[in-house]
């Protein structure tokens, strides 16, 4: 009786909250400001000229989040044990002609991210998947020893910072482009650094695995 009333009260509940959304006034949002001041990013894709324009800090805080997850991943599975590696030649030549592939169409995504859907974490994304997959199948590249791996997950926030100061000393102003043309060059910058440190990061913690807590056994 009590979880048939339950759920009778969430049944209503969901039907009260989606009847309040549709008769809610529209809200004008902020398109007209975004396409205005678009030009002056230097990119024509609204979402980019957004995560790395006019919310610069938000998009840097993201990526410094995900450079704190794999050091609290590196924290927790000191040993960096690789994964074993999946056995039988069907894996091995799909990823030596998947990798190829992926690395290609990464690139496309970031390159065409000033322009169209895409961009740094879609890139970082697919190129990460390609990296699990050379993982799973035996190798290990050497961007995910020890402490290579923790420092290409904390590039994309190297280079935000970098990327700010040196905008800062032209234009007073922490992340604020001088200009179309400087501005579309230090995004792509910032997208391809970024790229590259999301895929370290993502895979990193695919293969982060729990050690056994004993002192001693820490990566180097």
């Amino acid at each position: 009786m009590a979880a048939a009333f339950l759920g009778g009260f969430i049944a209503l509940a969901c039907l009260a909250l989606f009847a309040a959304v549709l008769v809610a006034p529209a809200a004008p949002g902020l398109e007209a400001a975004v396409a205005a001041a678009l030009p002056e990013t230097g990119v024509t894709n609204p979402v980019t000229g957004v995560l790395l324009d006019f919310r610069g800090y938000d998009t840097l805080l993201e990526v410094a989040v995900i450079a704190l997850a794999v050091i609290g991943a590196a924290a927790l599975a000191p040993r960096e044990t690789p994964p074993a590696p999946l056995a039988g030649p069907v894996a091995t030549a799909a990823a030596a002609v998947l990798a190829p592939a992926i690395v290609l169409f990464s690139g496309y995504l970031l390159w065409t991210g000033g322009a169209r859907p895409g961009g740094a974490f879609q890139a970082g994304a697919l190129l990460a998947g390609g990296l699990v997959l050379l993982e799973i199948t035996g190798s290990r590249p050497w961007w995910r020893r020890g402490l290579s791996g923790r420092l290409g997950a904390a590039a994309g926030t190297a280079a935000f910072l970098i990327a700010g100061l040196g905008v800062m000393a032209a234009t007073g102003r922490f992340l604020d482009y001088p200009g179309p043309d400087w501005g579309y060059a230090v995004i792509l910058a910032i997208e391809a650094v970024a790229a590259v440190s999301v895929a370290v990061a993502l895979s990193a913690l695919f293969a982060a695995e729990p050690g056994d807590g004993r002192p001693g056994e820490g990566a180097p």
